[in-house]
């Protein structure tokens, strides 16, 4: 039997132990130990999948995020293979996609003798393969990586002022990974060769290539102080809020439950009960009497804050929900989901008002603008947009992330708007203009969630690379590393008074630092 692992190169070193011991087994094994890139690579990749008799998915954090093993897994599912998703890491099982969700996943992040005999069997009680459907798919368009974008840029016929910085800008963040290094290397010594380069610009590229590895600009921000730690969830926490008042958080997690804490003792007081998915967003409402959790379950939830009763449902969504967020006029209730859409509900009736559609990709993330006029939506389609809340009409699209807005948020002045995404930025707008005023470099990896200080001066990113950064938003510097989580930050929130950050990690705690702002 021929099989074909479809993986991340940031997991290499587990995928290659995993195909040795499938070999050791008697199998042969096929799985990509270049990953270059390209056409003719994309095209290599394609056939392997066509010959083999398994398609194993190998299930880590960030092949659960990729865009080709998406594309890989999609091609596999129309050509009719055998499909095995294996688990190398902890990942949301409950978030992936409907059809990768009804398939047993097998365990092997230990690879013990219990979990190599469970492997075993699965793969002696396989079904029988089937033959490939005739006429054959289409095949997938390659998936271009960002640095492969960015060289089509760079031999554009003309390139203006503002894209040519915007190209140095996005290179500089390659150099500080060993694996892009080289290449960002090389396409800047290509867009210093350009004859219409300015020359400001140009000594930027010189300062670059001068230097061996320039470091992140948030090696000069303090570290915070000792954090206070809430724990008692059994799974990841995924999404923290403040009370109005600041005296409770509340926080969600994929055990299901949300939890009410206080925030002096970090004692819990309430536990919310009743979702059968993963509560991947919760907030509180204006006047601190109810909350809503969102889930993957597909239903948004209306809570008594107090004795942890449920009020309603909002039962509209067809895949899970990713965010939720009252109105600040406190009439409405914004959800977003994985199904494409935001929606806008009639919070006293529970009731859909209206659909706010467009995207190309799951939406991750919607927030209302102070004044509850407009509202903002994050997707994996790589854009944020703006929508006229009473009419749903698209106003404007922000585009210059190269990878899924993950997190977005409006300034306390509604005059801003701040994203977070998997190309490891995050990024100012300015509502008015559609145009970005400000990128925030420093984390290593996905920026999952942002949020703005009480003031508008400060705002607080959390991201996959286990750390929360505040940055001064003037400036664009860092001030501040919150270190001290061991996974993914999830859910970040400043307090009402902007003393205290708050934030939530795929490590099962929430922990509440000092902001040094306030």
């Amino acid at each position: 039997m021929i099989i074909f692992i479809s993986y991340s190169s940031k997991s290499r070193s587990v995928v290659a132990t995993l195909a040795e011991d499938l070999e050791q087994m008697g199998y042969t094994v096929w799985y990509d130990q270049e990953l270059t890139g390209g056409q003719v690579w994309w095209g290599e990749i394609l056939e392997s999948i066509r010959e083999c008799d398994l398609f194993i998915y190998a299930l880590t954090p960030e092949s659960v995020e990729s865009r080709p093993c998406v594309l890989e897994y999609d091609y596999a599912l129309s050509l009719h293979k055998r499909v095995m998703p294996i688990m190398l890491a902890e990942v949301n099982l409950r978030l992936l996609p409907a059809s990768l969700q009804r398939l047993q996943a097998i365990d092997y992040r230990l690879r013990n003798k219990e979990q190599a005999l469970t492997l075993t069997r699965a793969l002696n009680n396989l079904p029988k393969p089937r033959p490939l459907p005739d006429p054959l798919p289409s095949e997938p368009e390659t998936p271009l990586s960002p640095l492969a974008r960015l060289r089509e840029q760079i031999y554009a016929a003309t390139l203006n002022a503002d894209e040519q910085r915007l190209l140095v800008a996005k290179l500089r963040d390659f150099l500080s990974d060993p694996e892009t290094a080289q290449d960002a290397i090389a396409l800047l010594q290509r867009l210093r060769e350009r004859e219409d380069l300015l020359a400001r610009v140009e000594r930027e590229i010189a300062t670059l290539l001068g230097q061996a590895a320039p470091q992140p600009p948030t090696r000069s921000a303090r570290p915070a102080g000792e954090p206070r730690v809430f724990s008692g969830h059994s799974e990841a926490i995924l999404s923290v809020a403040f009370s109005p008042d600041g005296k409770r958080i509340l926080t969600g997690s994929i055990d299901t439950t949300a939890r009410l804490w206080d925030t002096r003792s970090a004692d819990e007081l309430v536990r919310y009960v009743g979702h059968e998915g993963d509560i991947v967003s919760v907030a509180f409402a204006g006047d601190g009497r109810t909350l809503l959790t969102g889930s993957s379950d597909t239903t948004v939830r209306l809570w008594e804050v107090q004795t942890g009763e449920e009020i309603r449902q909002f039962n509209s969504h067809t895949e899970a929900v990713t965010s939720v967020a009252y109105s600040p006029d406190g009439l409405f209730v914004l959800t977003a989901s994985y199904d494409r859409a935001a929606r806008l509900w009639n919070l006293e009736e529970g009731r859909e008002i209206r659909q706010f559609s467009g995207h190309t990709d799951a939406v991750r993330s919607a927030a209302f603008s102070p004044d509850s006029r407009y509202i903002v939506t994050g997707s994996n389609d790589g854009t944020a947009r703006l929508w006229e809340a009473t009419s749903g009409k698209l106003t404007r699209t922000f585009k210059g992330h190269s990878d899924w807005v993950r997190g977005v948020a409006f300034s306390p002045d509604g005059e801003y708007i701040a994203t977070g995404s998997r190309d490891a930025t995050a990024r100012l707008w300015d509502v008015r203009t559609g145009q970005e005023s400000r990128r925030f470099l420093g984390h290593q990896q996905t920026v999952v969630n942002v949020a703005f200080s009480p003031d508008g001066r400060y705002l607080v990113t959390g991201s996959y690379d286990n750390t929360a950064i505040l940055w001064e938003i003037h400036s664009g510097q860092a001030v501040r590393h919150f270190v001290a989580h061991t996974n993914t930050v999830w859910g970040v929130a400043f307090s009402p008074d902007g003393r205290y950050v708050l934030t939530g990690s795929y490590d099962n705690t929430a922990r509440l630092w000092e902001s040094g702002i306030g």
